[in-house]
């Protein structure tokens, strides 16, 4: 979801990047992910753009502090 921010004294709206808000209220971007994708991809030895799903997972679930028991629960429950 893209949220609108308003500028201040102004009545336009500019569009920003789509966020992941985690358990500790902190903002997560899809950017802050890719970063940290292409950072685990280099760290294994892979040039971006050579990253692997694993590499984004584990970058997600490290900004957002999602367990890998959480998410398995949330798929079990989606297939329900």
């Amino acid at each position: 979801m893209i949220q609108p921010t308003i500028l201040p004294g102004s009545s336009a709206t500019i569009r920003t990047t789509p966020h992941f808000t985690t358990h500790r209220d902190r903002r997560v971007t899809r950017e802050m992910i890719a970063t940290r994708t292409r950072e685990l991809a280099a760290r294994a030895g892979r040039i971006p753009p050579h990253v692997e799903q694993t590499d984004y997972e584990q970058a997600k679930r490290e900004l957002t502090g999602e367990s890998d028991s959480a998410r398995q629960d949330a798929m079990i429950n989606a297939t329900s």
